[in-house]
């Protein structure tokens, strides 16, 4: 006799497509990192963020849709299964989030080291061409000076 406590949360034929489609697209996610032009610390804890992903959808799948347990009339193994699984995807749960708050922390670094350099570079810009200026201009003066009885 199957009881309610026993059977899975939800039927493995709505939760391992949707699970299937979701690994899949972080996976190419993942893979598609690796071949654009970033800055080697992105790419790091966004891989991390991926593989992290991947594991949490998987063990979310199995928790929902295959793992049986949790009732009160099971077996202690199927419950300390059930406790256990659950526990791994609330623990890891945070480490997804707390690696997109490092990744947004690093694009906020990366964003002013970027806008530092570029106000330099202005500023340097700015400085040659008002040397290039004062430099003609004291020449025309010289020579206006020059020509003048």
């Amino acid at each position: 006799m199957v009881t309610l406590a026993s059977s899975p949360i939800l039927p493995a034929w709505l939760v391992l497509p949707i699970a299937g489609a979701a690994m899949l697209v972080i996976a190419a996610h993942t893979v598609a990192i690796q071949q654009t032009d970033m800055p080697a610390s992105r790419k790091r804890i966004r891989t991390a963020n991926g593989v992290l992903m991947l594991f949490v959808t998987a063990m979310l799948a199995y928790a929902l849709s295959i793992m049986r347990g949790g009732g009160m009339g099971d077996a202690p193994d199927q419950a300390r299964e059930f406790v256990l699984v659950w526990m791994v995807i609330m623990g890891l749960l945070p480490l997804v989030i707390a690696l997109a708050g490092f990744d947004a922390v690093n694009t906020l670094r990366l964003h002013t080291a970027a806008r530092r350099v570029l106000r330099r570079q202005m500023r340097d810009n700015l400085k040659n061409e008002l040397m290039a200026r004062r430099a003609v201009a004291v020449r025309a003066d010289d020579g206006a000076r020059r020509g003048a009885p």
